[in-house]
């Protein structure tokens, strides 16, 4: 299989991209040892599944997810939607900085045909456990839609999905205001793409499987014709997935895969970090 192959299509106004793939493979396929064999921290600055959402299940091919969402909304405000575990996500984050809306992206993570796994913009389904509180039960049919102010967010938004059997991110990335995709995101009638995105704006869905016969994605959807540039964040990317795995048998603690892990999210361009 070929390093990260995406399909591309330009089609009705709409650049699309779509990675399919099971556990990293045709993503990552050199790992680090390190992650079976050594113990992790509670500390969330000192763990890759709390820093990065890797571990040795889902393992480095998800910072990979992360950059790539990172790169492709990168020079645009973003927002980003953990769905199904809403509120363990507003619990471990700490995070009230959030407003919900009516509608979030879903991806079926068991199907492989796209055609039955894009679902498209649907009702949220959030998770909902015997303690729920009342305000969790009134709002169970609505997502929590986060600003995303730098990377270290959205990786933390990754692995708050990694929790469950399978898991997606939404991440908007939106040249205007936030209350136009609160908006956009609050109708009364299911939005599509086009009705949410306007020129400059893009959607990424990041879809990890956590068990077999589940598949990892990423969906990039924006208006315009992107093709070339999204073709160039792919070549990057996959020479600092080979730069990485060259680099694996060098590694010998947590710190060492941290650094590693960020020369292969660090931006594109020589700018500030994405935020």
């Amino acid at each position: 299989m070929a390093r990260l192959d995406f399909e591309l299509a330009y089609a009705d106004g709409v650049t699309t991209a779509r990675l399919l793939s099971e556990f990293g493979e045709g993503v990552v396929e050199v790992h680090w040892s390190g992650l079976h064999e050594l113990e992790y921290s509670p500390d969330p600055a000192r763990n890759p599944f709390l820093r990065y959402g890797v571990n040795n299940w889902n393992r480095e091919e998800v910072a990979v997810y992360t950059g790539l969402a990172g790169a492709f909304t990168a020079r645009r405000r973003r927002f980003a939607i953990p769905t199904w575990d809403r509120d363990a996500a507003i619990r471990h984050l700490r995070r009230q900085d959030f407003d919900l809306v009516s509608w979030e992206y879903r991806i079926e993570a068991d199907e492989l045909a796209w055609p039955d796994r894009d679902q498209g913009f649907a009702v949220p389904r959030v998770s909902l456990g015997p303690a729920a509180t009342p305000w969790q039960r009134a709002h169970e049919h609505e997502a929590a839609l986060f600003p995303v102010r730098h990377l270290g967010e959205l990786n933390s938004l990754t692995s708050e999905i990694l929790r469950d059997v399978t898991g997606s991110l939404n991440v908007f990335g939106v040249g205007g205001s936030q209350s136009r995709l609160v908006d956009a995101l609050r109708g009364e009638h299911r939005p599509t793409p086009s009705s949410v995105l306007e020129p400059g704006d893009v959607l990424v869905d990041l879809t990890v499987g956590c068990e077999c016969g589940m598949y990892d994605s990423l969906l990039v959807i924006a208006p315009g014709d992107l093709r070339r540039e999204w073709e160039t964040i792919i070549a990057a990317y996959r020479g600092r997935i080979a730069e990485y795995e060259a680099a694996v048998g060098s590694l010998r603690t947590f710190e060492d895969l941290f650094a590693a892990l960020d020369a292969v999210q660090r931006p594109l361009d020589d700018g500030p970090a994405p935020g």
